[in-house]
Parts: structure tokens; C-alpha cells; sequence
């Protein structure tokens, strides 16, 4: 099953990644420098709006609170 980047992404900060999150990332990273850049911003605002503890928050909740901010 595939999933748009932003589901891997979301997996990859709330720690919940699969080896599949995984590959996908280094796959979709391995396209652009700039995509790395844009990783880079999300991990930045995923941590300035306190995403980190994610085990409060459920991660439909979390990706929407995060995708207010951006």
C-alpha cells in the first residue's frame, strides 16, 4: 500500500516509523537536495510546536495541529 510522503514523514517524527516509512523517506530524499531542506523545515516545526510527545496526542490530531502551523 502506498502512502502520499507527508504519512511517511508524520510516521518518521512521531517516532513511529515502519522499514518501510523508512525506504520511502531515503527514496524520496535520494531525488533532490532540496528535499532534504524541506525535511529539515518540518522537523523544525514538529519541534517548535511540540509535536515530541505524541503518546497525548493522536497522530490524526497531531498531523493537523502541525499542518496549522506550517
Amino acid at each position: 500500500m502506498s502512502y502520499p510522503i507527508e504519512d511517511y514523514i508524520i510516521n518518521f517524527l512521531a517516532r513511529k516509523e515502519s522499514p518501510e516509512d523508512v525506504q520511502k523517506l531515503k527514496e524520496w530524499l535520494a531525488v533532490s537536495p532540496a528535499r532534504r531542506d524541506e525535511l529539515k523545515r518540518w522537523l523544525v516545526v514538529w519541534d517548535i510546536v511540540g509535536m515530541m510527545d505524541v503518546e497525548k496526542i493522536s497522530p490524526d490530531k497531531a498531523y493537523q495541529r502541525f499542518m496549522f502551523q506550517m
